[in-house]
């Protein structure tokens, strides 16, 4: 009874590890067959020198329309016998608009990002330009709030007025040109006046308008250097255009809708070109005093009429070409527009862009350096530490995606792809110095659509020049075991207002499969002679200390495999763990599980688990064949009636064999009667009956013996059953 119970625990045993063998190696392959399927599924993720195409950004594609943030001052009219009259002149005394003035304002912008007047007072521009119009236009360097020039870029109470939160739509146009503006442009018209006395003033058609206003729109490019580039800017009245903080485009003073337009060439220096531009030079003599305004009185008609004359004589175009502004292919630099519109009767602004990679918010830098040799291999820790940094001084920026591209040669091969980042390998933070600010941020694997490369949070930058405008990133690049390069490129996608813009930098680093370890530990000194013990000077050395975190990862036992990027599948250098899997856990169970579940640790232990229950299963697979003979014996006959049921077959056995022995002869007969009292004792008393208790046979033994017996004696029980 023992042997038999020891044997049906063997074959639950069994039959346990046999379930168990199958859920885990069932959930290996769930898990295998989903990332070989999403690994072979997986498209080519397409770019461009490195940047994702995917992205559908403004500064990459040519969306039908890109809508920038702009900053408008609304300017009260100045009365007529004001003194330093600087807006509306056309209701006084028929004062005219002329051509372009160059000159008004320095050729670098501010500290503060705005235009610097170039003159300091009135006389001094007077003396230089002749231009009664612009001569109050004044200021120091820095701009002071006593100067008039102040009101029109800064909210001065009674004079101006700041007006946030518009923004300015550019359409493209079948050509692929970017347009914005054009004639009777009132963008503040919405904007009740200063004060009572501050009121709407008429345009040429008779209609109210919110006159007197200056602007400022920015926005960022990445200089291709194509030779097509062009930028072109119309407009009355005032005009400057800065590309890199540097004046490119003047076109100054009160005048009517005139044009210009700057180039950037090939080798990246600048073309410009600008029409009726005023020739200063022939601005001397008595004919130009009676212009200027003296003690509050301004000049006569025949005096305005004859100036007007000459001066639209001698309109000239002005042109300048490859001016060397330091710019290169790759760079990304802010165009700044600045605009006045200063007197009435009317509003025109136009802005056309062509060919051109933009608009950029953010500017981006990256550099590599090898660490040193990963433990006892043969491949280098490649570290790439890389920034982004808000450019717009006004508007934060919101950073949405990042991507890290990889290029790697050696003598033997090329290998490209994207960096695996995650939250176990991409750090971040906004406090580069301290190195216990940085910390893990979480973002999606790269994909051929918009949710590839995206983190988990969106991080905003503060607007440029406070605290919180760049943001630093480092990632990591395992190399092989051989002599080579590395390169990446990282790239930005960022949003400001709802539009969207890309920023990208590159580094390459070379390596040497004689690089050191990481950290090496320093070797021991030759001679442990005891006297250097009693060091003279008890402080140590301090210099190598702050060194050593700097050039460490953040937490270096977060470096894995997770940091290792494949061979590519195409151009493609990631194959994701991810998949069928994925994809349906994450939705019941969220990422902490689905992390989880396809964990390394995970797929060992479930490979442990397998192996180990296979291995029982292996091992007890013979006890299975119990439990079909105990599951037999609960409907054996009991042995008596098992013992008349095998006479009475017997007995119909005989029966049907009687007819057959009656035509046998007499000496058959005697030998059958011999013999059938041989089996009368088996019919009587049969042997496999009585064995039960040494070994379970089936009914099925017993009744074969029996009936075997019977045909192999077909003589003895007829014979038997006459006597």
């Amino acid at each position: 009874m023992r042997k038999i119970q020891q044997k049906l625990l063997k074959r639950r045993l069994c039959l346990t590890a046999r379930t168990v063998a199958g859920v885990s190696f069932l959930a290996l392959a769930m898990i295998g067959i989903s990332s070989l399927v999403q690994a072979m599924s997986l498209e080519q993720i397409e770019n461009e020198d490195g940047v994702p195409s995917v992205w559908q950004a403004a500064s990459l594609s040519e969306p039908d329309t890109i809508t920038l943030p702009i900053t408008y001052w609304d300017q009260k009219a100045d009365p007529c016998d004001d003194p330093n009259r600087q807006f509306e002149w056309a209701s006084c005394n028929s004062y005219r608009t002329h051509g372009v003035l160059m000159g008004m304002v320095k050729p670098q912008l501010g500290a503060d990002h705005l235009p610097i007047p170039a003159f300091s007072d009135s006389e001094s521009a007077w003396t230089t330009q002749h231009d009664a119009l612009s001569l109050n236009v004044i200021g120091h360097d820095p701009v002071l709030k006593t100067d008039n020039f102040y009101r029109w870029f800064h909210e001065v109470p009674g004079l101006s007025k700041r007006i946030d939160g518009r923004t300015v739509t550019f359409n493209r146009t079948a050509s692929g040109t970017y347009v914005y503006g054009g004639q009777h442009i009132y963008p503040i018209d919405d904007v009740p006046g200063l004060d009572e006395t501050d009121v709407k003033l008429l345009d040429i058609n008779g209609q109210e308008h919110n006159f007197n206003f200056t602007a400022h729109l920015g926005f960022g490019i990445k200089v291709n250097a194509s030779g097509k580039e062009l930028f072109q800017f119309a407009g009355d009245d005032d005009v400057w255009v800065f590309l890199n903080n540097k004046l490119v485009l003047d076109i100054g003073g009160l005048h009517g809708p005139i044009s210009g337009w700057f180039q950037i060439n090939k080798d990246g220096t600048v073309s410009t070109f600008i029409e009726k531009v005023n020739d200063l030079s022939i601005r001397s003599g008595d004919w130009v005093d009676c212009m200027r305004i003296k003690d509050g009185v301004y000049a006569d008609e025949a005096c305005i009429s004859a100036y007007s004359a000459k001066i639209r004589e001698n309109f000239r175009n002005y042109t300048m070409q490859n001016v060397d502004l330091g710019l290169k292919e790759g760079d990304v630099v802010n165009i700044d527009f600045f605009y006045a519109e200063r007197s009435t009767d009317g509003s025109n602004t136009k802005i056309t862009i062509n060919n051109t990679n933009w608009p950029i918010a953010a500017d981006s830098d990256v550099t590599a350096k090898v660490l040193g040799k990963l433990d006892n291999t043969e491949n280098n820790l490649v570290e790439f530490k890389t920034h982004v940094k808000n450019r717009d001084p006004e508007n934060p920026l919101d950073l949405e995606r990042l991507a890290a591209y990889i290029q790697e040669t050696t003598d033997d091969e090329t290998q490209t792809g994207y960096l695996s980042l995650d939250k176990t390998a991409l750090w971040y933070t906004a406090t580069p110095e301290d190195e216990s600010s940085w910390q893990l941020i979480d973002i999606s694997a790269p994909e051929n659509s918009t949710d590839g490369f995206k983190l988990a949070t969106p991080i905003t930058m503060a607007p440029a020049g406070q605290p919180g405008d760049t943001l630093y990133f480092r990632y990591y690049g395992e190399t092989s075991a051989a002599t080579g390069s590395m390169s990446s490129t990282v790239s930005y996608y960022t949003t400001m207002s709802g539009n969207a813009g890309v920023t990208y930098s590159s580094d390459t680093v070379d390596y040497d499969v004689d690089d050191q370890p990481i950290n090496p530990t320093p070797n021991p000194t030759p001679n442990p002679d005891p006297e250097p013990t009693p060091d003279p000077n008890p402080t140590p050395d301090p210099d190598p200390l702050p060194e050593t975190p700097k050039d460490d990862l953040p937490n270096i036992p977060t470096i894995d495999d997770d940091l290792v990027y494949l061979g590519p599948l195409g151009e493609v250098a990631f194959v994701p763990n991810t998949g069928v899997i994925s994809d349906s856990v994450k939705k019941v169970f969220g990422d902490n599980f689905t992390e989880a579940i396809l964990s390394q640790a995970f797929v060992m232990g479930t490979l442990l688990i397998f192996a180990g229950s296979f291995a029982m299963y292996f091992s007890l697979r013979k006890n299975l064949t119990i439990p079909a003979a105990r599951s037999t014996s609960k409907t054996t006959i009991p042995k008596a009636n098992a013992a008349s049921k095998t006479n009475n077959t017997t007995l119909k056995s005989s029966k049907r064999s009687a007819s057959k022995l009656k035509s046998s002869t007499k000496p058959a007969a005697n030998a059958t009667k011999s013999k059938s009292t041989d089996k009368s004792r088996l019919t009587t008393n049969p042997k496999p009956a009585a064995k039960p208790k040494t070994q379970l046979s089936a009914k099925s033994k017993l009744l074969g013996k029996a009936e075997s017996a019977a045909k192999t004696k077909p003589a003895a029980k007829p014979t038997s059953k006459k006597k």
